[in-house]
């Protein structure tokens, strides 16, 4: 039995200038609002996702592979004291950081490590992600007479219920 040559799956291209290394940077950015367009997310939230991916990268200025939790960090820090955004928005900002990254790790990790000699790493982790405002999760319980209406009208319908 003799050995044959197979084919590496490495990509063959090189980037070498800072051009080429923006127009990568790009390509993954555009390639995360295709999938999302894919998996039937709307164009302005969308949009927003991106935006805040650019914010990330203009505010650090580095490169999607060079983020880290440490840097994440800062950033968070800026939008709340500095650029005076709220809880709610810091943490959709934040979500949407941790949504870009988690899919440029799952689909890119290889890629990017071998174009750029960099490992993408999740900036958004368990000690940095904003906890959503108590207002998001506040539940008025229903009032004594709804609860009762629900009660009576549940057990009307299973009388004629096919399957209890």
């Amino acid at each position: 039995m003799a050995l044959a040559v197979v084919r590496s799956l490495e990509p063959q291209r090189l980037l070498r200038s800072a051009e080429e290394l923006g127009d990568y940077e790009q390509e993954l950015v555009d390639q995360y609002a295709l999938a999302s367009i894919g998996a039937g997310v709307g164009d302005e939230r969308v949009a927003r996702s991106r935006a805040v991916v650019f914010e990330l990268l203009r505010y650090l200025g580095c490169r999607v592979w060079q983020v880290r939790a440490g840097d994440a960090d800062r950033y968070l820090v800026w939008l709340r004291r500095s650029q005076g955004n709220a809880k709610s928005t810091v943490a959709v900002k934040a979500g949407s950081v941790a949504a870009f990254y988690a899919f440029v790790i799952a689909r890119y990790q290889a890629e990017v490590y071998s174009l750029t000699g960099h490992v993408l790493e999740q900036p958004i982790d368990e000690h940095n992600r904003p906890s959503l405002p108590d207002y998001v999760s506040t539940r008025v319980p229903p009032r004594e007479d709804e609860v009762e209406a629900l009660f009576a009208a549940w057990g009307a319908a299973t009388v004629h219920a096919r399957k209890y």
